[in-house]
């Protein structure tokens, strides 16, 4: 067995290796022991990265399926016991800002139009990663990166998805706005935080809260099981208020328009 994995990273790279063999490849080489490679899990996500970014950028044409499955293959190493063991042994992944901004790129190219596609391998992506400390630090490091995914999430949750992906959207919203809501407590600008949330978070995050409140949205939100959808509609809410208190108004004065606003 050992045989089939020698060259894997040239397999990987070569043109002449089909993308079906790539990825069963990719597969069993993060699964295997046999398979020896110097610094294996690094090159084997970059290598799912790269190759999702050089697609999204024109230059390497794939099957949507095969970009599915890219995402997938992503999702699955995010998620693996075998990662999450790595880095509690104090193994480095570097998630690279790449791919967390191509993550963003899907998030609102999901919230502006009726694709779907890969939908719920991107935001089981973002939810490994944001539920994962060491990994979500590629995200609160650069404020603008949360800001910018947190925006799009709330402007997707807004369109009214239904199905399965209701539950996982609103998982990463929460996990978002936790992620967010710390670096907002820690803001030693009040100015970048006020900036923040009236010129990207103010408009999609009110909205969401007015659906979540028995809106418009009454019907959508009973796609998740009865619950889950009130904990999650509950916690999300009483989140956004928490954001909207901190970032846009002073306390003393919330009195005087939460009704209005709010």
């Amino acid at each position: 067995m050992a045989a089939v994995y020698s060259g894997i990273s040239f397999k990987l790279k070569s043109k002449t290796t089909s993308w079906e063999d790539k990825l069963k490849l990719a597969h069993f080489a993060w699964i295997s022991h046999q398979c020896i490679l110097p610094n294996k899990e690094q090159v084997l996500l970059d290598w799912a990265r790269q190759s999702l970014i050089a697609f999204y950028k024109k230059k390497l044409e794939l099957k949507e399926d095969i970009v599915e499955r890219l995402w997938i293959y992503i999702d699955n190493i995010l998620h693996s016991t075998k990662l999450q063991d790595l880095l509690k042994n104090g193994k480095t992944i570097n998630l690279q800002i790449s791919l967390v901004k191509i993550i963003n790129e899907r998030i609102t190219e999901f919230s502006l139009s009726e694709s779907r596609r890969s939908m719920c391998a991107v935001l089981s992506c973002c939810q490994g990663i944001l539920s994962t400390p060491t990994l979500a630090v590629i995200y609160t490091a650069r404020q603008e990166l949360i800001v910018a995914l947190l925006s799009q999430l709330c402007w997707l949750a807004c369109r009214q998805p239904e199905g399965a992906v209701v539950a996982q959207l609103f998982e990463v919203i929460h996990l978002a706005l936790g992620h967010y809501l710390l670096i907002q407590q820690q803001q030693v600008n009040p100015r970048r935080a006020f900036g923040e949330v009236t010129g990207h978070l103010l408009q999609p995050c009110l909205v969401l809260r007015h659906l979540l409140s028995g809106g418009t949205g009454g019907t959508w939100t009973q796609t998740v099981p009865g619950q889950l959808q009130q904990a999650l509609s509950r916690d999300v809410r009483n989140q956004i208020e928490a954001m909207l208190r901190g970032g846009a108004f002073q306390p003393e004065l919330l009195s005087s328009y939460k009704e209005e606003l709010l």
